[in-house]
């Protein structure tokens, strides 16, 4: 409750630094900060130490830090403030709904006092707060006096949800780093301080059972967001989407986009490239088959419906695998079937667990794709691969080597020249 209540004022403050002034620094989140849980802490319930702690996991996951200009001048954040506005929540009445004895909590105390926190010196906070320990203070000294290191949230963070969601993925990422694993339901019992206890087996390897399942809402916004975090982190375990691993295709809401666990036509192998795959689709996200082994493996009607390979204790994805490891966690039933060419797909009983061999079979990738990311060819529309490339000319530069790399071979018995201002076709001898 501690740690939830301090992640929501730390956003809620950010939040109205951000609409103000767009980027701010640290000692003015964490003055604001205070002066919300200044009573609080005063009444003993939680310690500055404590709140500092919290606020640390937010400042590690949620915010990029804007180193200032050599001159000494600050950026200015006034484009990112006017987006930050477009698109940030507006959440301040969740205050309301924390269980006690956080729910009094104001940000009535930040309003009153607006001109002291919002436009505070790093000395000025540092006399303002009394601080003993100054080596959190984050400040450059380029010999003509300190310069204040800026944060703004990340791409990923629009609201209080979302600030939960990459504190919870760093305190996952900490585990992952100790090998310390626990199953999603474990995972959803520690963030909820609910006291849920279940009895372990003695071998690992020979209990899943139904606890190693993503519920439908995490299923549903698993890695269908880029990844932002600043720190070194296994990606093969990550919520967020890494190109590296889903080949440049973002994988989509299934309860948003309806479409079937099933390879698109338009999504084939580059002939003798191994592991890469071009994206000729011109529906782009409104396609009803997948487009990426992601879009496959973790579908609703897919998800824990594979046998892994690996067992429980070895399975290099961990808590995130889509696959069963154990006989027990087999579903009896499949919801749906689907065609595929001349044979029916389904998940009959009597049928046995499908492999991860089994996949391409059913329309899938037969393995999760290594080497270049998915090249995007015309007619595909602009993927939201090429929607990070913000650099001028990088989307249309993409686009022309992947055209460079597809049309360089052998197709429908031509042989393709690719040059500098594009591609010419001659009769193969």
């Amino acid at each position: 409750e501690t740690s939830h209540s301090i992640s929501l004022v730390t956003w809620l403050v950010g939040r109205r630094l951000t609409l103000s002034t767009g980027y701010f620094t640290r000692q003015q989140l964490q003055s604001g900060v205070h002066a919300c849980v200044a009573k609080k802490i005063d009444e003993g319930i939680v310690t500055r130490t404590k709140v500092n702690r919290c606020m640390q996991i937010i400042l590690n996951s949620c915010f990029h830090y804007i180193i200032p200009r050599p001159d000494g001048s600050e950026e200015n954040g006034e484009a990112f403030r006017m987006g930050f506005a477009r698109d940030a929540a507006d959440d301040e009445h969740l205050l309301r709904t924390l269980p006690a004895p956080w729910n009094n909590l104001s940000l009535d105390s930040l309003a009153n006092s607006e001109s002291d926190f919002f436009n505070m010196s790093d000395e000025e906070g540092d006399d303002k707060r009394k601080s003993k320990d100054r080596s959190d203070s984050l400040s450059l000294d380029s010999g003509g006096g300190k310069r204040s290191v800026l944060l703004c949230f990340n791409e990923n963070v629009c609201s209080s949800s979302d600030v939960f969601h990459c504190h919870n993925e760093f305190i996952r990422d900490v585990a992952h780093t100790a090998n310390l694993t626990l199953s999603p339901e474990e995972w959803q019992s520690f963030f909820t301080g609910s006291r849920a206890y279940r009895k372990r087996p003695n071998n690992i390897d020979n209990f899943e059972s139904g606890y190693s399942r993503m519920n439908q809402q995490s299923l549903s916004s698993f890695r269908t967001s880029w990844c932002a975090k600043r720190y070194e982190h296994d990606h093969t375990v990550c919520s967020f989407a890494h190109a590296e691993i889903n080949r440049g295709w973002l994988r989509r809401d299934s309860s948003l986009h309806k479409y079937k666990p099933l390879s698109c036509p338009n999504i084939k192998p580059l002939p003798g490239k191994e592991g890469c795959f071009t994206n000729m689709c011109p529906r782009g996200v409104a396609c009803d088959h997948a487009h990426s082994n992601e879009e496959i493996i973790y579908h609703p009607d897919n998800y824990k419906r594979l046998a892994c390979k690996n067992s429980a204790s070895s399975c290099p994805l961990k808590d995130v695998c889509p696959r069963v490891h154990t006989k027990q966690d087999m579903p009896h039933h499949h919801p749906h079937g689907y065609r595929h060419g001349r044979r029916r797909h389904d998940n009959s009983p009597s049928q046995r667990p499908r492999s991860s061999s089994d996949v391409a079979r059913i329309g899938g990738f037969g393995k999760i794709p290594e080497g270049s990311p998915m090249l995007y060819i015309d007619p595909a529309p602009l993927s939201e691969f090429e929607k990070t490339l913000l650099l001028p000319g990088l989307q249309a530069m993409f686009r022309d080597h992947s055209s460079s790399i597809f049309y360089s071979n052998k197709m429908n018995g031509n042989l393709v020249e690719y040059g500098l201002f594009g591609y010419r076709s001659k009769q193969s001898s």
